[in-house]
Formats: structure tokens, sequence, C-alpha cells
């Protein structure tokens, strides 16, 4: 719908979907971006929240800045997702359920074209151990699995 075709942008990619949550669609997404790092009330919910499970509310514009690799169990996104470039950054978690936005540079900036730093987003896991599964609005996640109802885009320049 839209996106570039990978011989056009081999660098990029963009998912939308049209499921809403329980509560309804969101309308619109959050303008006024709050770092990850320094934002008093996310840091004082989540921290450096490693291993647990973490929900970006709908109001909310997180910008991922952290230096240090972020290990998270699971984490719901039904705000926006943004990754700083300033550095190089890393996100390790169990499985992503997008219903807002998860944004890994822009077509106009992508991610690393002027600092050269890279994101990445490892997924773990192991889908055979039902322990590990996340069930929401009756939607199972299992690990190692990004489901998109939200849109992501991810902009990236060439390695």
């Amino acid at each position: 719908s839209g996106a570039p075709s990978w011989d056009q942008d081999p660098m990029s990619a963009h998912f939308e979907a049209r499921k809403c949550p329980d509560e309804g669609c969101i309308a619109g997404l959050p303008t006024t971006e709050q770092n990850w790092s320094t934002y008093v009330l996310w840091s004082e919910k989540f921290g450096t929240n490693t291993g647990g499970a973490v929900e970006i509310e709908a109001p909310d514009w997180v910008m991922f800045d952290l230096d240090d690799e972020l290990v998270l169990y699971n984490l719901t996104i039904k705000g926006k997702l943004s990754f700083d470039d300033s550095a190089d950054r890393v996100l390790r978690v169990g499985s992503i359920l997008v219903w807002g936005m998860l944004e890994i540079g822009t077509e106009e900036q992508p991610f690393g074209a002027v600092t050269g730093k890279t994101a990445k987003i490892r997924l773990t896991g192991d889908v055979e151990n039902v322990e590990e599964y996340v069930y929401v609005n009756e939607q199972t996640l299992w690990g190692k699995v990004i489901a998109v109802a939200g849109v992501f885009n991810s902009y990236g320049a060439p390695v």
C-alpha cells in the first residue's frame, strides 16, 4: 500500500494492518516524544527493565535511546516507539505486538544515514515452550514474533 518495492529501496520495510485492539482503534499517534532514558514517568515505571513485559500506552511516544542492550520478555506498542540513531541500538525481546507504530528511521532520514549507526531487534524465545507464550486480546504470541496490527516502518542506510 504505497510502500516502495524491494528493488527501489532494499533497506526498507513497511507493514500495515487493519485490526484494532479491544478498546478500539487508536485515533492518531502521539506528537510529543519522550526519551526512554530520561522521561520521568517512563523511567520510574520501567527504568532499564530487564526481562519484563512493557506496554507503551496510546498517548506515549517513546524514543529508544538506551546505549546498553535492553532485554524484554514482551513489548506491546499502542502509542509510538522510535529509535534514536545517535548510537548503535539493540532491543532484545521475546515478542512485539504493534497496535500503534514502531518506527526505525524515516523515508526522509533513514536510520544511520548520517551517523553510520545501526539498530537491531533481536527476537528471543522458543516457539515450542508454551510457558513463554504471551496472550493479548485473545491472540497468542510465542517467541520470535513481531505481530503488526498497526504500523511498522523501517528505513535504514545501506551497510
